[in-house]
């Protein structure tokens, strides 16, 4: 499909791209300064800053026009620079991915800033630590070796509990179901007799209600 409101030149062969017959690139001015691999892309702030020039306060999300470059890698994992002007002054701020740590690092520019709390103002609430160590979960690692050496020998403990605990139960259910047959008809047995019992009483009640309906009607009679 041919795309609209386009200019084709007669010698278009209908093979090439039309960014490449204008020769443009396909991300436009983005791409400007691709021969210094950098690319224009629109970056957020991602914490408080403080400009170093301007020493205004830089919130966090906002927008910039960063040029992006891989300055090199950690591992696998490529560690890209973002540049971009401060829009208070004509301060130049740089930040880097930091995939070691997951985070973003100020490099150059401007100086991030740190929030700090007080527990006791806002309501936290403290942990003992003994008690948080003993409530450790199995994926939780201990900075102690001693209570993760505790923690293994209790955890096999419980284990051959456990295994010793299931052998017995399957061992019962098989002495109990040894002959399958034999304890289905005691079974059925036993349904029978109270399935009996069941309509024996039920027989008693209707025998007992039909002879009291029998002299509540003679009662009548014997009125008129």
């Amino acid at each position: 499909m041919q795309g609209y409101n386009k200019y084709y030149p007669p010698d278009y062969d209908g093979k090439s791209s039309l960014n490449k017959l204008a020769g443009k690139h396909s991300l436009g001015n983005r791409a400007r300064k691709l021969n210094q691999h950098i690319l224009i892309v629109r970056f957020e702030l991602p914490f408080d800053i403080w400009c170093e020039k301007c020493n205004n306060h830089l919130a966090q999300g906002t927008r910039y026009n960063a040029e992006k470059k891989k300055v090199g890698a950690y591992y696998t994992t490529p560690i890209f620079s973002f540049r971009m002007k401060c829009h208070l002054c004509p301060n130049y701020l740089e930040i880097q991915t930091d995939p070691q740590k997951t985070e973003y690092r100020v490099m150059s520019g401007a100086r991030r800033k740190i929030t700090e709390f007080d527990g006791d103002k806002i309501g936290a609430i403290r942990v003992d630590s003994a008690l948080h160590s003993s409530n450790q979960t199995d994926d939780e690692v201990s900075s102690d070796p001693f209570a993760v050496v505790e923690k293994s020998v209790e955890k096999t403990k419980h284990m051959r509990e456990s295994h010793k605990r299931i052998t017995q139960l399957y061992e019962h259910t098989n002495r109990r179901w040894a002959d399958p047959y034999e304890k289905n008809q005691i079974l059925r047995r036993i349904f029978r007799n109270e399935k009996q019992s069941k309509e024996a009483d039920l027989s008693a009640n209707d025998s007992m209600e039909w002879r009291m309906a029998k002299v509540a009607h003679h009662k009548k009679r014997n009125m008129k």
